[in-house]
């Protein structure tokens, strides 16, 4: 696209970055107000499976990784990004942390800490100005400029008490709403939900598909359309291949070489963030992304130059 001239290289160039240099030796956090949820509230109505087969294209977008730890033969040869239509996020983003499972511990704390600061401090670098090459056409011709800057409204602690590892898009669908409906967290149009879970915790597609990812619904009832990523700490999963979502070589890993912040989950859910974050602004509902490859799999923003 002639308006977004070397978008790729960009990324390419700050994407990791951006991890060593916004959250090095930092330490600050957002109160995380804790609530026990006694269990996952069941509405019908949570996923509108029709609206969002027409509208949010994206829906369920998972990032692809190659699990068997060897390069791929055949990287993926990426084209011009393309605009389809529709909206991006725009004026200024509003981020919600919810740490879901056991950081009350020493390393989980510090876990906090670190992204609710990169969250914090994201939307002032210049990384994040990147965005705002992209826009929306309005019906007169007009184009709005994706969000120039982004900030930590609420850092938000669930300590659950369902037994369960197992968790599926319905729970998370519906652990918003109940948070919502509670008035624990806003419901805001303009907002991410960042959902935050400990190694042990199994979500969609985690570690057998997909690393982190980003979704939406429609809120019940309403037009409201709720976005929100989804990470897991690779740095404490029940089974060895953690690994493969560490930002590390994973053969450096074996020698103990420390990331930005000697804390190898924060510092790879970080670089994860920052991935999903470019796609929610850019393509939450299928408006900037790469045309469908020959598998019919649909790339978006961060996927040019993922790992």
């Amino acid at each position: 696209i002639k308006d977004i001239p070397m978008m790729h290289h960009l990324f390419l160039i700050f994407q990791f970055q951006l991890v060593a240099s916004l959250v090095m030796h930092v330490r600050a956090y957002a109160d995380a107000d804790p609530v026990s949820t006694s269990s996952f509230i069941h509405l019908k109505s949570t996923v509108e499976t029709s609206r969002n087969k027409n509208y949010l294209y994206a829906i369920k977008k998972k990032e692809s990784r190659n699990f068997d730890l060897n390069p791929q033969s055949n990287p993926v040869i990426f084209q011009d990004i393309e605009y389809f239509g529709g909206t991006v996020m725009t004026d200024t983003v509003r981020l919600y942390n919810i740490y879901y499972g056991d950081f009350n511990t020493t390393n989980g704390n510090d876990t906090m800490h670190l992204l609710d600061y990169f969250a914090s401090n994201i939307g002032n670098t210049a990384w994040y100005k990147i965005l705002s090459s992209y826009f929306q056409l309005e019906s007169n011709g007009d184009k709005t400029l994706a969000s120039h800057s982004a900030n930590l409204k609420k850092s938000f602690l669930v300590n659950p008490s369902q037994k369960s590892t197992e968790i599926t898009e319905s729970d998370i669908q519906e652990l918003l709403v109940e948070l919502i409906t509670s008035e624990d967290l806003p419901r805001d149009t303009n907002g991410v939900y960042n959902l935050i879970f400990d190694g042990k915790f199994q979500t969609p597609g985690w570690l057998t598909t997909t690393c982190s990812y980003h979704s939406a619904f429609y809120f019940p009832g309403s037009d409201d359309i709720i976005k929100y990523m989804v990470l897991n700490d690779p740095s404490t999963p029940s089974n060895q291949k953690g690994v493969i979502c560490q930002a590390i070589n994973p053969k450096d890993n074996l020698h103990n070489i420390p990331t930005a912040n000697n804390n190898i989950g924060a510092d790879s859910m970080a670089s994860l963030f920052a991935h999903e974050l470019a796609e929610v602004i850019t393509n939450s509902v299928g408006s900037w992304h790469f045309a469908p490859d020959e598998n019919g799999q649909v790339n978006e923003i961060s996927d040019a130059c993922a790992w």
